[in-house]
C-alpha cells in the first residue's frame, strides 16, 4: 500500500502522506456528524460538491485542524474505533501513539492553499505534505 495520495485543490496538485490524510478526513467526518445539517448545509452529508462550497469546506478543515491541535495525540486503539469508509478504520502505521502535529501541518497547508496564500512549487515539482509533518517538494516526472 502506498504511503502517499495525490490531491488537487484550487488548481494546485500536491502529495499527502496517507495517514495524515486519513486522520484529517476522519476528524472532518466527526465534526460534520456533530454539526446539525442546518449549520453546514446538506452537501456535506450528501457528498455533492459544487461551486460555492469552498468557504464551507475550508471552515470545516479549519475546525477539524484546531480540534486535532488541541487533541495533541492519537492512539492506535482510538484510530481503530474511527470508522470512516465502508466499515474500515482510518489508515494507521507506526507507533502505538502518534502526535497530531503532522496532521495539523497538513490541515494548515490545505487552508493556505485554499486561501491562495501558498506559493507555487518550483518548476517540475509538487508539494509533499508528509510525515512527520515535513513539507517539501518532490520532482514530478514529465512525459
Amino acid at each position: 500500500m502506498s504511503k502517499t495520495a495525490s490531491a488537487t485543490f484550487r488548481g494546485m496538485d500536491f502529495w499527502i502522506h496517507d495517514v495524515a490524510k486519513s486522520l484529517l478526513l476522519a476528524e472532518m467526518i466527526a465534526v460534520t456528524d456533530e454539526t446539525p445539517v442546518a449549520d453546514h448545509g446538506e452537501w456535506l452529508a450528501l457528498d455533492e460538491w459544487s461551486a460555492g462550497h469552498e468557504a464551507e469546506f475550508l471552515a470545516l478543515v479549519e475546525r477539524s485542524t484546531d480540534r486535532l491541535d488541541e487533541r495533541g495525540r492519537i492512539t492506535a486503539a482510538e484510530a481503530a474505533e474511527w470508522i470512516v469508509l465502508d466499515g474500515e478504520p482510518v489508515i494507521w502505521r507506526g507507533d502505538e501513539v502518534l502526535s497530531t502535529a503532522p496532521v495539523v501541518t497538513l490541515g494548515r497547508e490545505i487552508l493556505a492553499t485554499g486561501r491562495g496564500e501558498y506559493p507555487a512549487p518550483p518548476p517540475g515539482h509538487q508539494w509533499y505534505f508528509g510525515w512527520p509533518g515535513a513539507v517539501r517538494t518532490i520532482r514530478v516526472r514529465t512525459p
